[in-house]
């Protein structure tokens, strides 16, 4: 993973006004991945794809993360925490790419890949067929030895097959157990690290903006030359201007 300037991190949040955060989180894997083309980071999991954000978001800003969530009952506010490296240790076993799982249960026999990069950027564009993902990811289909069609496959064992895809590729679904203290409702709240990542990276990029111009304000300098101050002595301007 190369490391990027302020230059391009600015540019980079500046793409993503208003484009969806799945979508903004995929050009930056690009940016810290040159090596990977198009066709690499379409294929990655969704877990995959969260495990690079994650470690992006650990070289960025730290391992520590806070969230804050509304209590479902009576609105309370609950601040929770989350550590990158706890998160990438619990993925202990992640699948190789394209690695074909199978289920057997009640007669049937499915075959069936992880949902990939691709594939969520379809669900994204096609809410509407929420199913249409996982057909995709369904590679044969067999009752009794004989084969089957999509259609045709059982609520439960539809199920099944989602259970087994969140099993094998364990961030791709990250649900925090929560409980408020205020009125005891406890539930799940889910993380999404894209979504997480943005918002720090947009403040971030704000403070930087406001950064840039009280110093072009006040010495002259152009952008380039603020971007391109080593950080240390930027702060230091900064706190002898802002006192």
């Amino acid at each position: 993973m190369r490391t990027l300037d302020t230059a391009e991190l600015l540019n980079l949040w500046e793409e993503g006004l208003g484009q969806p955060r799945f979508f903004w989180s995929l050009d930056l894997l690009s940016a810290l991945h040159p090596k990977l083309g198009e066709e690499d980071i379409a294929n990655l999991s969704v877990g995959e794809k969260d495990a690079r954000l994650l470690r992006a978001r650990e070289l960025f800003f730290g391992p520590d993360m806070i969230q804050i969530a509304d209590c479902p009952q009576c609105q309370s506010r609950v601040e929770w925490s989350l550590n990158t490296k706890t998160l990438l240790d619990s993925n202990t076993n992640p699948p190789p790419p394209g690695k074909i799982l199978e289920l057997i249960q009640d007669g049937y026999r499915i075959r069936f890949r992880l949902p990939d990069c691709r594939d969520m950027a379809l669900a994204l564009t096609c809410p509407e067929d929420p199913a249409r993902v996982l057909s995709r990811c369904i590679l044969e289909m067999e009752r009794d030895g004989k084969a089957t069609d999509f259609e045709s496959l059982p609520m439960e064992i539809l199920e099944a097959v989602g259970q087994k895809m969140e099993e094998t590729d364990s961030l791709a679904d990250v649900r925090m157990p929560l409980s408020c203290p205020d009125c005891g409702r406890e539930w799940e709240c889910w993380f999404d690290i894209a979504s997480y990542l943005w918002q720090e990276m947009n403040h971030w990029a704000e403070r930087m903006i406001q950064c840039v111009h009280l110093l072009a304000r006040n010495y002259g300098w152009s952008e380039k030359d603020i971007l391109n101050m080593n950080p240390a002595r930027r702060r230091l301007y900064l706190e002898m201007l802002t006192g």
